[in-house]
């Protein structure tokens, strides 16, 4: 996953990057060296969103044509949240993806009570996971 093509939605969230535990907070781009397990994890939880216009900030030459002026509009949008992706996951679908995997019910335990208010069901849910027997 790329770095800084990312922002954190929640309002913190807990990545490795490079080997030490990093927490970010809402509206932090996702740094280099996050491991791909952690951005697996933030994508498939509703952790993070895509920065809309990441491509065209990186290639201002196309941002640039006077001839085309919907692209310098997509240009002007770079800072801004796909508002899509910004609505955390349900309880249902993070169990769902979590299933019997303890790495990532852990993980995802890890992320909700970060959470200004963590939900009971789902904190409860992740538990069970991991007090479950193999």
């Amino acid at each position: 996953m790329a770095a800084g093509k990312h922002m954190v939605i929640w309002p913190k969230a807990r990545v490795t990057v490079d080997g030490k535990s990093v927490i970010l907070s809402a509206g932090d781009l996702l740094p280099d060296g996050v491991s791909d397990a952690d951005a697996a994890n933030l994508v498939s939880f509703g952790a993070i969103a895509g920065v809309l216009g990441s491509d065209e900030a990186e290639k201002p030459e196309k941002a640039e044509k006077a001839d085309k002026p919907k692209k310098a509009d997509k240009a002007e949008k770079t800072d801004k949240v796909d508002t899509v992706a910004a609505k955390p996951a349900s309880v249902k679908d993070i169990l769902a993806e979590v299933g019997d995997d303890k790495a990532k019910a852990q993980a995802a335990l890890d992320l909700e009570n970060e959470a200004e208010k963590p939900r009971v069901s789902l904190v409860q849910g992740l538990q069970a996971v991991l007090s479950a027997e193999a």
